[in-house]
């Protein structure tokens, strides 16, 4: 699909049938769900030594589809993301690297494929889930964070 994709075109205006969707379809529910979701998880999990939730600056992210989690040690991050996969909780990360893709010098990337864990601001999450991703993966994290390490990023 992306062999077609004509690159040149990326600042043409949407064709009609995108702009009459982008103007039709009721997103007020979902972006103030998601920011609400992002706010939650937030609160929840900023202030764990060791780790920082990563923001951009007001306006930057009006529907985040991630809270974007940064941990200091990858061990830590390792395990808390095994733990949250174990959980079923909806947590990814970076760590499937395209088969070819270049290593760089001074690429933070390599960092973020483990460091980073991406956790899910999906509208239709449920406060009970979003209540739960925050008491699992703040348990997991202080666990984590409080065994010895061996390596960071």
């Amino acid at each position: 699909m992306t062999a077609d994709c004509d690159l040149a075109r990326v600042g043409d205006a949407l064709p009609l049938a995108s702009q009459v969707l982008a103007l039709s379809l009721p997103m007020a529910r979902s972006v103030a769900r998601r920011r609400a979701v992002f706010d939650r998880l937030a609160f929840g999990l900023d202030g764990i030594e060791g780790t920082r939730v990563l923001v951009m600056p007001p306006g930057e992210a009006p529907a985040p589809y991630v809270l974007a989690w940064a941990f200091d040690d990858a061990t830590a991050a390792d395990a808390v993301y095994a733990v949250s996969r174990a959980e079923g909780l909806a947590v990814f990360r970076w760590d499937r690297v395209w088969p070819g893709t270049p290593a760089v010098g001074g690429d933070t990337g390599t960092t973020w494929q483990r460091c980073v864990l991406q956790v899910l601001c999906h509208q239709d999450l449920a406060d009970a889930q979003v209540e739960h991703s925050v008491q699992v993966l703040g348990r997991a994290a202080r666990s984590a964070l409080a065994a010895p390490s061996s390596t960071t990023p």
